[in-house]
Order: structure tokens, then C-alpha cells, then sequence
């Protein structure tokens, strides 16, 4: 019987940073919780409209943040795994949208057309100034959908997921910015294991035509 273990040729998870955003949400939720109890004990209008365009300006804003405060106390379950029977296994918190979705994903690699390391934007982070580099995996599919991937997942992580991919999967082109990928060690063992698996599969009928 095959270990659940055994199947996993590669898992990388998220590693918490960010503190100064997370502050700034947990501040900004606080703000928003208290001027929505403040509302309700001095507002004084006795006009129902008011009422209720005060309480939805205030609620909104106050689920909005917790619900982004949530998720960033939650972002570390993130993960990629790449599997024995070639699937990329992935859950993905968007960090400049945090609170508004969270990707999972099943998608098996042959379904790749084209991955590669990009760069995330640092205008919308606090934290990410000091990351000058930070990265995230972007994958678009035969069907022409994009995926993107890894955001608190570290670059060197990401990088072997590439590297993985490479030896799985070599159909899939490698593009985007390379930097990532240059002088970053990988785990040479995890690399050489995915070859062999590749490399033992052969399509039905390859042995009687090579013979």
C-alpha cells in the first residue's frame, strides 16, 4: 500500500511575514468597529434613512477589514504540492487582495501551457518595500486561464516548484523573469526523483516500436 507521503513528490508552505499590513488591518478594524458602536450610541437622528445610511457605511467597511484580518491570520495553511500523478495541488492567498479570495486549485501540470516566476507589484504593501524582489508563480493554461500562486511563499521555494515542473513536465514552457531561478539552490534530491518518475512512465506502445 502506497503512503499518502509517497505520493507527494514536493510541498512548499507559506512563511508569515507582512506584519506592518496586518497591523494597518487590525488598526483599520478596530477604527471601523468603534465608529460603528459610536454610531449606534450618539447618533441621534430620529429619520430611519439616516439610520440605515450610517449603519452601511460603517458595516460595510468594518466586514470588509475583518474579514481581511481573518484571512491574513489564516494565510499560513498556504501551500503548493506537486503529486506523483503530475497534478499541482495549490492553495493561494492573494496578498493585495487579502480577505476578498483565497484560490484552490487542483491542476494537473499536462494542462500547463506556459509558467514562470513574476514580480509583485509594491505599490498596495507596506511590507513589500523592504521585499524588493518578492515574487509569485504565474501559470497560464492551454484553456488561456492565468493562475497565480505563492505570494507568501518564499522565492526560493518557488523556484523549486519551477524546477520540479521542469522535470515533470518539460512540454510546459518556462518563461517570465528568470532572476528568481539563477544561483537559487534546490533540492537536489526532490529534482532527481521527479525525473525518475518521469522517466519510468513511457506511452502505451513505445516498447514495440523501439524494439
Amino acid at each position: 500500500m502506497v503512503k499518502k507521503e509517497d505520493e507527494v513528490l514536493l510541498k512548499v508552505q507559506a512563511k508569515r511575514f507582512g506584519w506592518k499590513d496586518f497591523v494597518l488591518n487590525l488598526v483599520s478594524t478596530l477604527i471601523m468597529i468603534g465608529a460603528f458602536i459610536a454610531t449606534i450610541i450618539y447618533f441621534k437622528s430620529e429619520n430611519i434613512g439616516d439610520w440605515v445610511i450610517a449603519i452601511v457605511v460603517i458595516t460595510i467597511p468594518s466586514i470588509i477589514f475583518i474579514n481581511r484580518l481573518f484571512k491574513e491570520i489564516s494565510y499560513p495553511r498556504d501551500f503548493i504540492q506537486i503529486t506523483k500523478d503530475k497534478h499541482l495541488i495549490y492553495r493561494s492567498t492573494p496578498m493585495l487582495v487579502t480577505g476578498f479570495k483565497i484560490r484552490k486549485n487542483d491542476l494537473p501540470l499536462v494542462e500547463i501551457r506556459r509558467y514562470g516566476m513574476s514580480k509583485i507589484p509594491r505599490k498596495l504593501s507596506l511590507d513589500l518595500r523592504k521585499y524588493k524582489n518578492k515574487g509569485m508563480i504565474l501559470i497560464y493554461s492551454r484553456e488561456g486561464k492565468e493562475f497565480f500562486l505563492g505570494e507568501y511563499i518564499e522565492d526560493a521555494k518557488l523556484a523549486e516548484v519551477c524546477q520540479v515542473i521542469s522535470n515533470i513536465y518539460p512540454k510546459a514552457k518556462l518563461v517570465g523573469d528568470k532572476t528568481y531561478l539563477k544561483n537559487i539552490k534546490v533540492n537536489e534530491k526532490k529534482l532527481k526523483k521527479a525525473k525518475i518518475e518521469q522517466e519510468e512512465e513511457e506511452p502505451e506502445g513505445v516498447f514495440f516500436r523501439n524494439r
